[in-house]
């Protein structure tokens, strides 16, 4: 091993983890844009189910990205500026990217009643902290962000997952639908303690 990998190639491992979560976004999000318009051959419903499968596959693995470059880049002290606001940027595009599909695999229902407000607010945080976070006015994610981040995921990974369960019982999708929405209400929440701190 040469000083210069040691050096300059090892240490961008935890951005390159990152940045795979942020292709994993635009590519859940591509797959938004084809079902939302319905783009495809007479089969399109087929290609389509192959696309959430495809999804949650590309979202469990994006899930590992966000669990260990964190990890990976304090244990080994590669910790890097690009990698405080990366990080962050990846989570965000990725929630967009599973929130909207979400919401095109589910466009119409009760249930969107307490979605959109959630995704809305969600949204709108993240607008602010990133804003705040390219000022230079919020620093690297706290363990209580962190946090927040995790439950996030798990409330996206579970609207990807009613997706697919819907193409073998609608009703049985929209009780999954539903269990993610407590989950996604627990990170809306959890939002307001950092948003009111970011804002005073």
């Amino acid at each position: 091993m040469t000083p210069y990998v040691r050096t300059h190639v090892y240490p961008q491992i935890p951005n390159t983890l990152t940045s795979v979560r942020i292709v994993i976004a635009f590519v859940i999000g591509y797959f938004a844009c084809l079902e939302s318009l319905h783009w495809g051959p007479q089969n399109a419903a087929d290609i389509f189910y192959s696309n959430r499968i495809v999804a949650c596959v590309l979202f469990l693995v994006a899930g590992l990205t966000e669990r260990y470059d964190g990890i990976i880049a304090r244990k080994f002290g590669w910790v890097s500026a690009t990698g405080e606001w990366l990080d962050p940027l990846a989570d965000k595009l990725l929630a967009i990217a599973a929130f909207v599909y979400a919401g095109v695999m589910f466009p119409s229902g009760l249930h969107l009643w307490a979605f959109i407000p959630l995704v809305t607010f969600i949204a709108i945080y993240s607008v602010i902290t990133t804003l705040l976070r390219y000022f230079g006015k919020v620093g690297a994610a706290s363990s209580d962000a962190q946090f927040k981040t995790g439950v996030q995921m798990v409330a996206m990974g579970i609207f990807l997952g009613a997706g697919v369960v819907e193409y073998m019982s609608e009703r049985h999708a929209l009780v999954v639908f539903w269990l993610g929405l407590p989950v996604l209400a627990w990170s809306a929440w959890l939002c307001w303690p950092s948003l009111m701190g970011y804002l005073k």
